[in-house]
């Protein structure tokens, strides 16, 4: 089993985003991680908010898992519409998913105005913050705010950037405490990675 390595990853990722190990949950692609949050949400019983268009290959499992999701229209410009989404939250609102940059328009929320919708949601509701085309654009990642929001929850991917589609890894950065309910949830805690990866992957991270 891939024990060793795994953590060695976790760590390596951990330092990159100046957080430890505990901050860091891996698993088969971020799509793995986008569904045990979804299920963190569905076991609260209550709704989810998303964009429109936007990344939904994790929706059909979590209306299935008893996850509602109110759509709300991208902007005329195909941007996320943070006050809209906002507007579309009630007291039943258990999580609020964005993708940024979105998949499939590519726009992308600037990280003044993004951090100051964490701030405001995040003692509400679960933020589901999809990274996965970060590194492709010139905003910073949102990581930094994990500590201090135990809401926020960051997925990224191996994918996108790195190429490596078919591996089959990702990772969520979170609180700790967040982290360790995300372990318990999945069938394996951060045991999913594809055994293909191997300490050579470390060597191009930054």
């Amino acid at each position: 089993y891939q024990w060793d390595i795994t953590t060695q990853l976790r760590e390596k990722i951990a330092s990159i985003y100046s957080l430890t190990k505990e901050h860091v949950v891996v698993g088969a692609g971020s799509s793995e991680l986008l569904g045990v949050v979804s299920l963190m949400a569905a076991l609260q019983k209550g709704n989810a908010v998303a964009p429109d268009p936007t990344f939904r290959l994790w929706m059909p499992a979590a209306k299935k898992m008893g996850l509602p999701i109110k759509l709300v229209p991208l902007t005329a410009n195909k941007s996320v519409d943070l006050q809209r989404l906002k507007d579309a939250m009630d007291a039943s609102t258990k999580m609020v998913y964005i993708c940024n940059p979105n998949n499939p328009t590519g726009t992308v929320i600037p990280a003044n105005e993004l951090e100051t919708f964490i701030k405001e949601v995040s003692p509400k509701a679960i933020i589901l913050l999809d990274e996965a085309y970060t590194e492709f654009s010139d905003e910073s990642s949102m990581a930094k705010l994990v500590n201090d929001y135990p809401n926020l929850i960051v997925a990224k991917t191996f994918s996108k950037i790195y190429g490596m589609a078919g591996a089959r890894a990702g990772f969520g950065l979170a609180h700790p405490q967040t982290v360790k309910q995300l372990n318990e949830l999945q069938p394996w805690s951060n045991a999913g990675i594809s055994v293909g990866i191997d300490t050579e992957v470390f060597d191009d991270l930054e």
